[in-house]
C-alpha cells in the first residue's frame, strides 16, 4: 500500500532539513503520540549521514489486532540515509512487531520555496505479509492483512503531518 504526505513548513530548507536529521530527539516534546526517539547509531561521511533511530509511540491497538499486537510493540526502527545534495532522505522502517512480515520504505525530499518556506514531500510504501505471522491463522491472513495495513498507514500518515508541524513548532521555539 502506497502512502504520501506533503507539508509546508515556515522555515528555510536548510534549517528544516537539519532539524529533521539532527534534532528529532529534541522535537519529541512538540509531538503528539510519540513518547521517545532514541538515536541508536549515527555515521557521518562527507555530505551524508546514516541514522538508526528507535521511535516509541503511545497509541491504542484496534480491537481486531489486540490478539496479535500488544501496546508495547508499537515502536519501530528507522534506518535513514540523509544526503545533503538534493536535500533528500531515503528511509526504511522495521517494526518491532512482526518484523519479518512488514516492509516499509520511502523517501523525504525537502524543496526550498521562494518565500523562505520549505515543502516536505514524503512518499512511502507499506506491505504486510500476514502469512509470516505465526499467531495469525492462515484463513484470516487474507482478510486481516489489508485491515492491518490500513491501521498502520492510518497510524503513520497523521504522524507524518504531526512531525512536520512539530518541526515547525520546534524551529519557532528556537527563534525566540
Amino acid at each position: 500500500m502506497e502512502f504520501a504526505s506533503e507539508s509546508i513548513i515556515g522555515h528555510p530548507r536548510d534549517a528544516v532539513f537539519c532539524a529533521y536529521r539532527d534534532s528529532l530527539s529534541e522535537i519529541v516534546p512538540f509531538m503528539e503520540d510519540i513518547t521517545a526517539i532514541d538515536v541508536l547509531n549515527r555515521v557521518e561521511s562527507s555530505g551524508r549521514v546514516e541514522l538508526h533511530n528507535l521511535w516509541k509511540v503511545d497509541q491504542d491497538v484496534p480491537a481486531f489486532a489486540k490478539a496479535f499486537v500488544k501496546k508495547e510493540m508499537l515502536c519501530w526502527d528507522d534506518y535513514a540515509v540523509w544526503v545533503d545534495s538534493g536535500h533528500r532522505c531515503e528511509w526504511r522502517i522495521k517494526t518491532r512487531a512482526f518484523r519479518d512480515a512488514v516492509e516499509c520504505f520511502g523517501s523525504n525530499t525537502f524543496y526550498e520555496m521562494d518565500d523562505g518556506r520549505t515543502r516536505v514531500v514524503l512518499n512511502g510504501r507499506l506491505d504486510i505479509d500476514l502469512k509470516k505471522v505465526r499467531a495469525v491463522p492462515s484463513f484470516l491472513s487474507k482478510s486481516l492483512g489489508p485491515k492491518l495495513e490500513r491501521f498502520i498507514v492510518n497510524l503513520v500518515t497523521p504522524n507524518l503531518s504531526n512531525v512536520n508541524a512539530s518541526i515547525e513548532r520546534y524551529l519557532n521555539s528556537q527563534a525566540v
